[in-house]
């Protein structure tokens, strides 16, 4: 159901202060992170002590500082095992890998076997989380000219089964598979028909999308629900939900694009509804221990801004955690400013699972993500590679120069 046109001159204020203030927040976040690399800081690290080893975990210092529990001790405070991620796996350090999207054919958009594979040995370090991004869910799922992968065709599942059964012989990971719905995100040419919260158009090079209505948006529920089953079936040990990077769920979730005034659009509960129905449907599929969520709330990309982002995250942290979901996942350039880390932070005042940050700009913010409290596990993509594990730095695409590799404390 289309929502009527209204006015954006209020959220393209919103959206121009959010700019402001990335600028001004660019001049002081420099001097505030760097604090982070102080021994004495490094030492208060949140301790984390994986179920694997001890049985249970501490997400802050005071936390373990202020307890007397010891190994195989119980409470009610302590992470129950079907919290460990996939629900068999407990994680043996606390960096994450997020493997960038390799296909070859824009078509049929088939997982290259070579190019995941060899992804993931880039990772020197074992037992830990590794998401493959931006998997389709859908034909209709992809709308640009980016080299992604599906998992809504035989042929596709049958080649992730392939790479699964390849990556699981050499590392002892944990995987999980980003499911992706772009939405209005779309090109000509690449795909027919775009769908989204309105009929906006993102910009005069994209398709103009099609406001979903009920039927739709049931449709699309169903197929990330048969998606994370085809994933689980391929191998992958869980599933992210990808509700960032201005993709459909956010296209809903955030108040600038979603301005419908039905049951799926309004205050937050109304424009998180769609979003819930897709946890619901894939947590009853696979199982809340093998479902995480990724979420983008400061970011503006592909035009999607939200009036409160704060507000957003409490609430959607709030959902996530009486769902008992394995973790919330929060990445995007903009998140490296004490500010945000700290509203990230809060949400641990609600949401029990692990939480992950990844994106910050350089391994000083996502050292401060941790000092902070913000991130029990932080992360880098396959292109940040280079910059973790040779002495060489990538600069637009030139080696330039020697750098030390990342501190170890960016992998505790």
């Amino acid at each position: 159901m289309a929502a009527p046109s209204s006015s954006a001159s209020a959220a393209d204020t919103v959206a121009a202060a959010a700019a402001a203030e990335d600028t001004a927040a660019a001049a002081t976040s420099t001097s505030e992170i760097n604090s982070c690399l102080s021994a004495e800081i490094y030492s208060s690290l949140p301790v984390v002590t994986y179920a694997l080893q001890h049985r249970y975990e501490w997400s802050s210092p005071a936390v373990a500082a202020s307890s007397s529990l010891t190994p195989g001790a119980s409470s009610s405070s302590v992470p129950k095992p079907e919290h460990m991620l996939g629900g068999i796996h407990a994680l043996q350090h606390s960096l994450v890998m997020l493997v960038n999207p390799v296909s070859d054919d824009l078509e049929t958009r088939i997982p290259n076997v070579e190019g995941y594979t060899s992804s993931c040995l880039l990772k020197e370090e074992d037992g830990g989380l590794v998401i493959f991004e931006s998997i389709g869910i859908s034909k209709n799922s992809l709308g640009d000219d980016y080299h992604r992968s599906g998992i809504w065709s035989e042929d596709q599942i049958s080649i992730w089964k392939t790479i699964m059964q390849s990556v699981k012989a050499k590392k002892n990971d944990i995987y999980f598979a980003q499911l992706t719905h772009m939405g209005r995100v779309a090109h000509p040419g690449v795909i027919s028909q775009a769908v989204s919260s309105t009929a906006k158009r993102l910009s005069d090079s994209h398709l103009t999308p099609v406001a979903l209505t009920a039927d739709g948006i049931h449709h699309i529920v169903q197929c990330y629900k048969t998606a994370a089953r085809s994933a689980i079936d391929a191998g992958f040990h869980g599933v992210e939900i990808n509700a960032g990077d201005g993709f459909l769920l956010e296209q809903f979730l955030k108040d600038r694009p979603n301005d419908r005034r039905d049951e799926f659009g309004g205050d937050v509960s109304q424009r998180s509804s769609f979003f819930l129905r897709v946890i619901k449907d894939v947590k009853k599929e696979i199982g809340a221990n093998r479902l995480g969520v990724k979420f983008t709330p400061f970011d503006s990309i592909h035009g999607c801004t939200d009036s409160d982002a704060v507000d957003l995250i409490n609430y959607l942290g709030m959902v996530m955690g009486e769902m008992d979901i394995a973790y919330l996942h929060f990445t995007q350039t903009r998140v490296g400013t004490r500010d945000r880390l700290t509203a990230i932070s809060h949400v641990r005042n609600v949401f029990l699972g692990k939480i992950v940050v990844t994106g910050a700009p350089n391994q000083d913010a996502l050292c401060l993500a941790k000092q902070i409290g913000a991130a029990d596990l932080t992360g880098y993509s396959t292109n940040d590679v280079p910059y973790l594990y040779s002495d060489m730095v990538i600069v637009d695409g030139n080696r330039r120069g020697k750098k030390k590799m990342a501190p170890p404390h960016f992998f505790n």
